[in-house]
């Protein structure tokens, strides 16, 4: 079970889910492609649970709310074998609402937060050289300009303002070389 003399386990969170994802990718020519993804998760809670109970309906069977429900990408790729190459996706979620502590605390007072649905796009740019059997390719990624809490949105900022748990997607931009040699 555990080979650690210290054990951490979640109480009171204990939840089913059911869902599933499609995806569809169409070429549209030899070098371009869109690609589109769905994906919906339902989840509800296993047994009563208490924490939270008295802002959300937390009894077994109930919905368990702190997760969006939809998810969804497009993308559209030109992906020539040498030369230019470039990608645009955009990203969405649904909104939901999240019990979390009012103060950012672990342990502070809870309240119901809602949660926006969020769109944003990522994209990249790149160069790419073909030698025979090989290849090298150099570019540059853009994800989340706008720095949205897209998936991840379980971190807490404890009270000496160090956050604590997962950590938010962030925005990202980066550089990148990669091949086959």
């Amino acid at each position: 079970d555990c080979n650690s003399t210290m054990k951490f386990k979640n109480e009171g969170w204990e939840i089913n889910t059911v869902g599933g994802s499609a995806s569809l990718t169409y070429r549209i020519l030899k070098s371009l492609r869109l690609n589109l993804n769905y994906t919906y998760r339902y989840s509800w809670y296993n047994k009563d649970s208490p924490r939270g109970a008295d802002l959300v309906d937390t009894s077994k069977g109930a919905q368990y709310l702190a997760e969006p429900p939809h998810l969804a990408n497009a993308s559209l790729l030109y992906a020539p074998p040498q030369g230019l190459r470039l990608s645009l996706a955009l990203h969405a979620r649904s909104g939901f609402k999240t019990v979390r502590s009012i103060d950012g605390t672990l342990f502070g007072e809870l309240g119901v937060f809602d949660l926006p649905p969020i769109l944003f796009a990522s994209g990249s740019v790149s160069w790419r050289f073909e030698f025979g059997p090989r290849w090298f390719e150099a570019g540059v990624r853009a994800f989340n300009l706008t720095n949205r809490a897209f998936r991840d949105t379980s971190a807490v900022t404890r009270s000496d303002g160090e956050v604590m748990g997962a950590q938010l997607l962030g925005r990202r931009i980066f550089l990148f070389v990669r091949g086959e040699i």
